[in-house]
């Protein structure tokens, strides 16, 4: 890999090599690809107008994708949200995408920008694909670095290309049935938010673009909520307690739109390790933290055996590399082929978020 002019390739603790389709290292195929600025990009300006030159002679993706969808930039000069946000322009992208559902509580900070998942410190989020649940999610994430931890906070991040021939290799069967029947997701969205789960957003933040006001009856808030779950989702319902349960019909197994790479995507492993860690792994599926955890299913609604939820789980750990954030650092990620996570935390420690459209994966067949 030739390095773009004025950014310098460090090694990173964790870095792995990733394999082809026959099995062998490619050198070229560092994972993530982590570079650092050097000199003469003496500022923000200077930084954002280097990665405006690479977005706008296509130099960008191509170099995302030869690394297996993750690239590190360290040395940014970027403290701010704002600063953040000039930098995410300058990536060019595509389309902010619509966070239509959002399970997770996230505040707006900058134009395109957010908080991550502002669940508590001492609660990991387990290994995922944005919104993989969903049919409507975000071809790429970028994320920033603003303070750091003293202690923990990682983003684990990991290859989907990698889990996916692991699992082909060592349990086919099990990709054999996520091919033939997709997987059904089940998401809980609470009446109040829950500041205790990670998964706490309620009704009224999850569909913003409902237009709900102070005034709205029930009916009125139903009927106009509706309206959105309609757009990536045919079945819901209100429980008693007026907290809403959607439920999602999506595949397990993507090509990457650009390549045509087999990929393992959705939150299969994220909803099983959630369910595992709060004792939620039987109905009605409600943890010790006060949230809903329900399994994912295969499509058809029977249950996924949990040997095979962890070795997938068992799999990404093995695999995983751990991104320790510095002030400033943006983490650039194709939402097809890398999954991310995040460990608890000690001190001021604060990532952002800016999400982009893409273009929807390719279907996959054995």
């Amino acid at each position: 890999m030739v390095p773009p002019p004025a950014f310098s390739p460090f090694a990173l603790p964790g870095q792995r090599l990733l394999r082809s389709s026959e099995g062998e290292a490619q050198e070229a195929q560092v994972f993530p690809l982590a570079l650092q600025t050097d000199i003469s990009l003496a500022s923000l300006d200077d930084f954002v107008a280097a990665i405006d030159s690479l977005a706008t002679k296509d130099v960008l993706k191509p170099l995302l994708h030869q690394h297996g969808g993750a690239i590190l930039f360290r040395g940014t000069h970027a403290k701010s949200p704002e600063d953040f946000s000039r930098i995410v322009h300058a990536f060019k992208l595509g389309t902010p995408h619509e966070e239509l559902g959002n399970p997770v509580v996230r505040n707006i900070l900058a134009k395109n920008v957010a908080t991550a998942n502002e669940g508590p410190h001492t609660h990991p989020v387990f290994p995922h694909s944005e919104f993989g649940w969903s049919a409507h999610y975000p071809g790429y994430i970028v994320f920033f670095g603003r303070s750091a931890a003293d202690s923990g906070g990682e983003t684990p991040i990991n290859s989907t290309t990698e889990v996916f021939q692991r699992l082909q290799a060592e349990v086919p069967e099990f990709i054999e049935e996520l091919a033939k029947k997709g997987t059904r997701y089940v998401y809980t969205y609470p009446r109040d938010v829950n500041p205790g789960s990670n998964l706490g957003n309620n009704v009224r933040r999850a569909y913003p673009e409902a237009g709900l006001t102070d005034t709205d009856d029930e009916a009125t808030l139903r009927r106009k909520v509706e309206a959105q779950i309609q757009r990536h989702s045919k079945e819901w319902r209100w429980l008693d307690d007026g907290s809403l349960e959607t439920v999602h019909y999506v595949p397990a197994l993507r090509r990457h739109p650009l390549t045509g790479d087999a990929v393992w995507f959705g939150n299969i492993v994220s909803m099983y390790a959630l369910a595992q860690k709060w004792e939620a792994l039987e109905p009605p599926y409600i943890g010790t933290d006060g949230a809903y955890h329900h399994l994912p299913t295969y499509g058809d609604g029977s249950p996924i055996p949990h040997e095979y939820l962890q070795r997938a789980y068992d799999i990404i750990k093995e695999i995983r590399v751990l991104i320790d954030w510095q002030v400033g650092d943006v983490l650039l990620l194709d939402n097809h082929y890398v999954q991310h996570a995040r460990e608890p935390w000690t001190g001021d420690r604060r990532v952002l978020a800016s999400l982009w459209d893409g273009p929807p994966a390719l279907p996959f067949e054995l």
